[in-house]
């Protein structure tokens, strides 16, 4: 079926006869939907390329979606709960919405280190790869820091937390985020789009940056962003010292290593650039840490920063 010219029908004798006129279809598209397929192994890191999303700019989408539960989270109370029942539907609901509007943040999420895959055949003009731009990326971090890195207190209302208790669902969910903005693959694809397309390109300089400047900001963090800054902490540490692989099994170990997929496979951490800007970024981080801890008076933050200066030291110059 065709969404642009309705069901066509071939007659043709077998597949090799279908093939020309199949290509034939592919290469004519002049349709507003074009043919267009691409492997999720191909395409992990393509905005395009995603479960649940269907649009063409998931910032727009998400945009809508946190202003749809803005005005549903409120009323969750009212609509979960009759006399006479506890509140277990609250707390059902409550945690799907949160793990609903992660999942639009995810979206959100892969627009950076993205690269739009168009698989073509060798009678199709243009490129198969295409960086996103770099604004295109730099939106979508801007996004993703107003929107969940900043804790967003309307998702916890105290009307909720006071029947269910607290709960650690947001976050779980904000750590998640960090742990996927400074996973090695979404990284690997940052450079590796600066050396393929360096007009396009976000750096991996200005990004990192970027990420931790949002991370970082405020000089009394409360307690949602204490936890996502020690958490951040923890990435940058697994970029520096990551676990060891697994052996291989017996009678396995032998054959030519596995071909890297392009913007897909992670790079190999000991001898990619990624451990040097972890180790920048816990400096600058342990920097700016000891000068909040001096100027607040505010205990609570005064600790904070003071751990952050430990624990980054704890990183970077390890007990032997």
């Amino acid at each position: 079926f065709d969404i642009n010219w309705g069901y066509r029908v071939l007659n043709v004798p077998n597949a090799d006869a279908e093939k020309p006129i199949l290509n034939t279809w592919l290469t004519n598209q002049t349709g507003v939907f074009p043919y267009r397929y691409v492997a999720q192994s191909v395409g992990s890191g393509d905005p395009r390329n995603q479960t649940e999303d269907l649009g063409d700019d998931p910032i727009k989408s998400s945009t809508y979606a946190v202003l749809n539960y803005r005005r549903m989270i409120p009323n969750l109370v009212a609509w979960t709960t009759k006399p006479g029942e506890n509140y277990e539907d609250l707390r059902e609901l409550y945690e799907e919405a949160v793990g609903r509007w992660a999942g639009y943040m995810g979206h959100v999420a892969t627009v950076i280190g993205g690269v739009n895959v168009d698989l073509k055949t060798a009678d199709e003009a243009g490129a198969i790869y295409r960086v996103v731009p770099k604004a295109r990326q730099k939106a979508a971090l801007a996004f993703l820091s107003e929107n969940i890195l900043t804790t967003p207190e309307w998702m916890q209302p105290t009307d909720i937390i006071a029947r269910i208790g607290p709960s650690t669902t947001l976050a779980a969910r904000q750590a998640a985020l960090v742990a996927s903005l400074l996973s090695a693959s979404r990284l690997g694809r940052l450079v590796e789009s600066e050396k393929y397309d360096p007009v396009s390109a976000y750096s991996l300089a200005e990004y990192m940056g970027d990420l931790r400047r949002s991370v970082f900001s405020g000089a009394t963090p409360d307690l949602n962003r204490r936890q996502l800054q020690r958490g951040y902490l923890q990435r940058l540490e697994a970029l520096i010292t990551p676990p060891l692989p697994t052996a291989a099994p017996p009678g396995f170990g032998g054959g030519a290593p596995a071909r890297p997929i392009p913007f897909v496979t992670p790079p190999a951490l000991a001898q990619s650039d990624l451990p040097a800007f972890a180790r920048m970024q816990l400096r600058e981080i342990q920097r700016d840490a000891r000068t909040s801890a001096s100027a607040t008076a505010n205990v609570t933050a005064r600790a904070h920063w003071s751990d952050i200066v430990e624990r980054v030291t704890g990183i970077l110059e390890p007990k032997r």
